[in-house]
């Protein structure tokens, strides 16, 4: 993205592209960056989309719980089919945020964003990965008890990762 630099003596903003510019008087510049509104609304967009995947995946589990614990109507190799439509869109809507986030990824790099943000973006990516692997896990070697931690984990991890990058985005956060 393109930097300005506000010269308030002239009053005119001057664009900076990949060049350092040397100045002897400062006193009267500032520094003015610039937001990229789609890289912000798809951030949104996907911090929105993942918790509501999290708060799915808090009902399957409630659901499996109540299944084979409390009720005893299912067992490890029946709970998925008792579950009904919740587990299915709880799986297909993780292909829906694993496909933004490549997009996502593809448009930071295509538009020069830093490289911090694109860091960011590149960890939540993986926190996802993450959590599709133990989401597998989960689903086809019958809810092993060891990979529901990790699984919420990687869940938490990429709303955190996703909101840090939100706030970069729109400069809210230092950027070092």
């Amino acid at each position: 993205p393109t930097k300005f630099i506000y010269d308030r003596k002239s009053s005119r903003l001057l664009s900076i592209s990949h060049q350092v510019i040397y100045c002897q008087d400062l006193e009267n510049t500032a520094i003015v960056l610039t937001t990229d509104r789609k890289a912000i609304t798809l951030t949104g967009v996907l911090v929105g989309l993942t918790f509501f995947q999290v708060l799915l995946g808090t009902q399957v589990r409630q659901a499996v719980d109540h299944l084979m614990r409390d009720t005893q109507e299912a067992t490890a190799l029946t709970v998925i089919d008792k579950l009904g439509g919740i587990f299915y869109f709880h799986r297909t809507f993780s292909l829906i945020i694993l496909g933004l986030f490549i997009y996502l990824l593809i448009y930071l790099v295509k538009n020069n964003t830093n490289r911090g943000m694109i860091f960011l973006a590149l960890m939540a990516f993986f926190s996802v990965l993450g959590n599709v692997v133990t989401g597998i896990s989960l689903n086809y070697f019958d809810f092993p008890a060891n990979a529901q931690p990790p699984h919420l984990f990687f869940g938490v991890l990429t709303l955190g990762l996703l909101y840090t990058l939100s706030l970069n985005l729109r400069g809210t956060l230092l950027d070092e």
